[in-house]
């Protein structure tokens, strides 16, 4: 079993992470700007990086930074969306140049934005180049800072561009379901906007997979069966047993609310994650309606 340090732990993906990789053994240290919030496992704080307290970690899980979505993108927010990942990046290697003993192996999450939020036919792979656009500038920003790894350490580094991520309690599910469960789902624009998701089981494993196989490279962190925005809602209201009759929500209305931000939800691409599955991860949760019966009903 390793050492691991693991900073944004306390995330969504973060905290189920690291519940995992305690039951599997492996002793979990968080990074955390709030170490003394941290509950169950040792925490330190970034400032503590530049003082050695990497010395002795195996493994890094780099899962740290700003939610994209969690405000409207006004030029400080886009700095900071962007800074949180690359300055934190550049902490970590910093802190790893300094180490007596090496790291065996970096762990660090990317996104699908990379391919930007284009709606058409295409399966994206890990082959496609980064697109235009703030979403996929920032998630290319992001995995250089993480490639540095790689290139100048020589440390095997698998890069795991996520998903949209579901789960009960937070995440994009609750804004996606929340009007469903009050009788008012719509889909969004025209509603044929692909979602690129994946269960947060599945993205935790995918983790999981890949600290356990050495992996080295980038991988696609999705369901193997992506659906439109409006498939989406169709399911969410199958299985909450709710109607789901209205008409769409004109895109102009969701750009005016929510500004340039609002191209997260009325474009999206078809993400392929054939890479993972020839290399031999099996998805827990394949299709949507087995993905929410499990979030839902259990």
């Amino acid at each position: 079993m390793s050492k691991i340090l693991l900073t944004g732990g306390t995330g969504l993906i973060g905290s189920r992470l690291a519940s995992m990789l305690q039951s599997a053994g492996h002793e979990v240290t968080v990074v955390s700007r709030n170490p003394t919030k941290v509950h169950g496992y040792p925490a330190i704080g970034w400032d503590e990086l530049s003082n050695g307290a990497m010395e002795g970690t195996e493994i890094l899980i780099h899962l740290a930074g700003a939610g994209i979505a969690d405000e409207r993108w006004t030029p400080k927010r886009k700095e900071i969306i962007i800074k949180s990942r690359s300055e934190t990046a550049a902490q970590l290697m910093a802190a790893a140049k300094a180490m007596k003993t090496p790291l065996k192996q970096v762990l660090a999450a990317s996104a699908i934005g990379i391919y930007g939020m284009v709606t058409n036919d295409h399966w994206y792979t890990e082959e496609d180049q980064p697109h235009d656009g703030f979403v996929a500038q920032t998630t290319r920003i992001w995995e250089e800072s993480t490639t540095k790894f790689r290139e100048e350490l020589k440390i095997p580094t698998a890069q795991i561009r996520i998903g949209v991520v579901l789960a009960k309690e937070s995440g994009a599910l609750p804004k996606i379901a929340g009007p469903v469960k009050f009788g008012a789902g719509a889909a969004l624009g025209n509603g044929k906007q692909w979602i690129p998701w994946v269960h947060i089981e599945d993205i935790c494993q995918v983790f999981m997979w890949a600290l356990k196989e050495g992996k080295d490279g980038i991988y696609n962190g999705v369901a193997p069966l992506p659906v439109t925005n409006d498939e989406m809602n169709k399911v969410i209201a199958k299985v909450l047993g709710r109607p789901y009759f209205l008409p769409n929500a004109p895109a102009f209305v969701i750009r005016a609310v929510f500004g340039e931000l609002a191209q997260l939800v009325l474009e999206g691409s078809r993400v392929s994650a054939e890479k993972v599955q020839q290399e031999g991860f099996q998805f827990q949760y394949p299709n949507l309606e087995l993905a929410l019966k499990e979030i839902y009903q259990k």
